[in-house]
């Protein structure tokens, strides 16, 4: 996790923290910050429904720490790719990986909102002996949730039961066949080979008897050149007569020659 500098730069990130920093204990939650900004939350495992991560804290072992979301079911995430590969913008940004700004209001619209709303919305859990709710280890995992959240939007959508793979997979299955257009990357993947020369050539099991013997050239004779002393004015003795023999001889076809 970033040392410095806020937490929730994007617009879901943010949505993310915001309610459970208003409906939280706001001491457990800045002690929670400054614990995840020293590095104390050990690697995420975000999973369907379930976050866990080890925090250091006193004792010579990490606590774990356990944060539930809910899940959504597979049909409702069929539902949700269906209705999303419908809209050339929307689906255009997922497969871009970007997280639209309409995203949460159009996933709360198909009964799947994306982010909790109360911080008694989560199921947490540590295994340090603090009774206090929340915990500072868990206040610190949900900040370096957060702060993974920015880098990666797909993690939302993990958390709530597609990984980034599998919910673009699904979302292609369902784009209409005269959906994709200029600019829209969506397809199947079964787009039309690229425009180029096209040669039709017979296979070489047809030329086999003569693959190694090129047919003779076509008859060829050089045109004969113009005189190019037509236009010579000099006086000098003798120079027309040489020039002429020596361009004669440069006009002879070589194929004559001894």
């Amino acid at each position: 996790m970033r040392d410095r500098g806020s937490i929730g730069e994007q617009w879901w990130s943010r949505r993310f923290i915001e309610p459970l920093e208003r409906t939280g204990d706001s001491g457990r939650l800045s002690r929670g910050r400054t614990y995840a900004r020293s590095g104390a939350v050990g690697p995420l495992e975000v999973s369907a429904g379930i976050v866990t991560a080890p925090v250091t804290g006193s004792e010579p072992d990490p606590y774990m720490v356990t944060v539930i979301f809910q899940r959504f079911s597979d049909p409702l995430w069929r539902g949700i790719c269906a209705e999303l590969a419908q809209q050339a913008r929307f689906r255009s940004a997922l497969l871009a990986g970007e997280m639209p700004a309409e995203a949460e209001e159009r996933f709360a619209e198909l009964g799947a909102p994306l982010f909790p709303e109360h911080f008694d919305d989560l199921q947490v859990d540590c295994t340090c002996p603090d009774w206090g709710f929340p915990c500072k280890h868990v206040a610190a995992v949900l900040y370096t949730l957060a702060d993974a959240f920015d880098d990666d939007p797909f993690l939302v959508l993990q958390w709530l039961g597609r990984d980034r793979q599998a919910l673009l997979a699904e979302i292609r299955e369902h784009v209409p066949d005269d959906a994709a257009g200029p600019g829209d990357d969506s397809g199947t993947g079964d787009e039309p080979p690229e425009r180029g020369l096209s040669v039709s050539l017979a296979p070489l099991t047809a030329r086999v008897h003569d693959f190694w013997s090129a047919p003779a050239p076509p008859a060829f004779t050089p045109p004969r050149a113009a005189n190019p002393l037509t236009h010579l004015d000099t006086d000098t003795p003798g120079l027309r007569t040489a020039l002429e023999t020596l361009y004669e001889q440069l006009d002879e076809d070589p194929r004559e020659l001894p």
